[in-house]
C-alpha cells in the first residue's frame, strides 16, 4: 500500500474555531479597512487526509458592507425620470408654441407703399432764376440769405528783410433809396470816404430795389485804390459813388456806410518769408476755411429746407500779419460766405414744372442724385441778395407725397377686397401691398393708429 506523504505532518484541527467580531461599530458602518478573523469548524471525524484540511487560520477577509435600509439610490434611468423628463418636454413646447401664437396675433396690419417717382435728366441749359425772399414774384423760385465770416491763421517762419506794398481792405454796405428797381454797379466801381480816399469793388455788384421807405441794400468787400497805411481807416457813415456825380438824384440814392475799419494797408520793410511759404501758408489756411464753409452749408439744411453745394460763395480776404513773440509771423485769412436756402418743397415744385410734370407746391419732393451739381450763371458774386440764375447738371428723383393719414382713414375697417378701390383713388401711390393681422381677420382694424405704414424710397423700390 502506498504511503500517503502528507500524514505526518497534518495536525488535526480543533473542533471549533470562534468568529471574533468588533462589536463596537455595527458592521455596516465599518471602514472598509477593518479586518474580520475568520475561523474553519472541522467535523468531528477523523478529517480526511487532503490538502482542503490544512489549517488555514490567520486568513484575513474582508466583509461585504451591508446596505443601510434608510438610504435608497434611484436610477436616473428609471419610468418616473423617463417620464417627468417627457412631462417638462411637453410643457416647454407649449409655452412655444403658445409664444408663437401670441407674438403673430399681436403684429399690426401694416401696408407698404411705393410713391409714384419721376427720374430727372437736367440738361446745363436751361437756366433757373432765384429772387430773395423779400422781393420775390408770386410763384418765382424764393431764397433766403445766409452769411457769416470765418477766420484762420497759421504761423510760418521769417527769414531776413523784405519791402513789403499790401492793400487795405474791409466790408461796406450799399444802400439804394433811389429805385424801387435794382441797381447794378460794374466790377471795380469807386466808392470814397468822407476823406476822399478811394476803395474798389472785385466784382459786379446788384444792389436790390427799395420797398417803400425801406432802401434795398447789400454787402460787398471793397480794395483800397492804392497801398499803404493810410487807408487803413476807421467805420464811416456815408460812402459816395464818384461815377454817379452826374446824375444828382442817383448820387444821392445810392451810398454806403461801414461798421468795421478797413485793415491790411502797408508799405515798407519787415520780416520776410523764404521763397513760396507765405503762398503756401495762405493756400493751406484758404483750404481748411473752405472746408468749414462747406460743414456750414449742411448744418444750414434742415426738414424744410435745401442748400446746394454749387451755390455756395466764399470771397477770401488776406488780413494783417502779426508777429509771434517766439519768433516767425503769423498769417491771418478771413473767408466772407453766402449760402441761398431754398424752401425744399418750392424747389421740388419748380423743377417738377421745368419738366412739365404735373405737380402742385409741396406735392412732391426731390431727392439729389451722386451726380448733382449746381453752377451760378451770373458773373456776380457774391450773390448778396440779389436775383440770380444757375443751372444745373445730373440727375434727381422727383418722389410724390402720399397722404398716409388720408389712406389710413380710407382704409379703417373696410373690407380686405376694398384694399386696391381705396387705393386707386390716391394718384401719389404707384403701388401698395397690405397684410392683416391676425391672419384670421380680412378686415383693417376700426383704429387708424394700428396700422403701420412703410414708404419706400426711390432707392428702396428699386426705381
Amino acid at each position: 500500500m502506498a504511503k500517503d506523504y502528507f500524514d505526518d505532518d497534518v495536525t488535526p484541527l480543533p473542533k471549533q474555531v470562534p468568529v471574533r467580531v468588533r462589536t463596537s461599530v455595527p458592521i455596516q458602518e465599518q471602514d472598509e479597512h477593518d479586518d474580520v478573523d475568520v475561523g474553519i469548524e472541522s467535523s468531528s471525524q477523523t478529517p480526511e487526509k487532503s490538502i482542503r484540511n490544512i489549517k488555514t487560520s490567520g486568513v484575513r477577509v474582508r466583509p461585504r458592507p451591508s446596505a443601510s435600509p434608510d438610504i435608497i439610490e434611484e436610477d436616473d434611468s428609471t419610468p418616473s425620470h423617463r417620464g417627468r423628463y417627457v412631462l417638462w418636454g411637453v410643457v416647454c413646447i407649449c409655452v412655444f408654441f403658445a409664444g408663437v401664437f401670441v407674438a403673430i396675433a399681436l403684429r399690426p396690419t401694416t401696408i407698404t407703399i411705393t410713391p409714384r417717382s419721376h427720374v430727372i435728366t437736367f440738361d446745363q441749359s436751361i437756366k433757373f432764376t432765384a429772387y430773395p425772399a423779400t422781393t420775390a414774384p408770386t410763384g418765382a423760385l424764393a431764397y433766403t440769405l445766409q452769411t457769416f465770416d470765418l477766420e484762420d491763421s497759421d504761423v510760418i517762419p521769417t527769414s531776413g528783410i523784405q519791402h513789403v506794398e499790401e492793400k487795405a481792405s474791409g466790408s461796406i454796405t450799399v444802400y439804394n433809396t433811389f429805385s424801387n428797381d435794382t441797381v447794378r454797379l460794374i466790377k471795380n466801381t469807386r466808392f470814397a470816404t468822407p476823406d476822399g480816399l478811394i476803395f474798389r469793388v472785385p466784382a459786379d455788384v446788384a444792389i436790390p430795389g427799395k420797398k417803400g421807405n425801406t432802401p434795398g441794400k447789400v454787402s460787398v468787400t471793397v480794395f483800397a485804390d492804392a497801398v499803404g497805411e493810410k487807408y487803413n481807416v476807421a467805420p464811416a457813415a456815408h460812402w459816395t459813388l464818384p461815377g454817379l456825380k452826374s446824375n444828382k438824384v442817383m448820387y444821392a440814392g445810392v451810398y454806403a456806410s461801414s461798421d468795421t475799419s478797413m485793415s491790411g494797408g502797408f508799405s515798407g520793410d519787415r520780416a520776410g518769408f523764404a521763397p513760396g511759404a507765405l503762398e503756401a501758408a495762405i493756400a493751406t489756411i484758404r483750404g481748411r476755411l473752405a472746408d468749414k464753409a462747406r460743414a456750414a452749408l449742411l448744418s444750414a439744411e434742415a426738414s424744410s429746407s435745401t442748400a446746394l453745394p454749387g451755390l455756395l460763395s466764399v470771397v477770401y480776404e488776406s488780413l494783417p500779419q502779426t508777429q509771434e513773440a517766439g519768433g516767425g509771423a503769423r498769417i491771418h485769412e478771413r473767408a466772407h460766405v453766402e449760402i441761398p436756402i431754398f424752401s425744399i418743397d418750392a424747389f421740388a415744385h419748380t423743377v417738377a414744372d421745368s419738366v412739365s410734370t404735373d405737380s402742385t407746391p409741396g406735392s412732391v419732393a426731390i431727392m439729389f442724385r451722386k451726380d448733382f451739381s449746381a453752377q451760378v450763371s451770373d458773373a456776380v458774386h457774391p450773390i448778396a441778395d440779389q436775383a440770380f440764375q444757375f443751372s444745373m447738371t445730373g440727375s434727381a428723383d422727383l418722389v410724390w407725397h402720399v397722404d398716409t393719414q388720408a389712406l389710413l382713414q380710407a382704409l379703417s375697417d373696410r373690407e380686405e377686397g376694398a384694399f386696391k378701390t381705396v387705393v386707386d383713388g390716391f394718384p401719389a401711390i404707384q403701388e401698395a401691398k397690405a397684410r392683416i393681422e391676425p391672419f384670421w381677420n380680412s378686415r383693417f382694424p376700426h383704429d387708424p393708429s394700428s396700422i403701420k405704414v412703410d414708404v419706400l424710397s426711390p432707392v428702396q423700390s428699386g426705381s
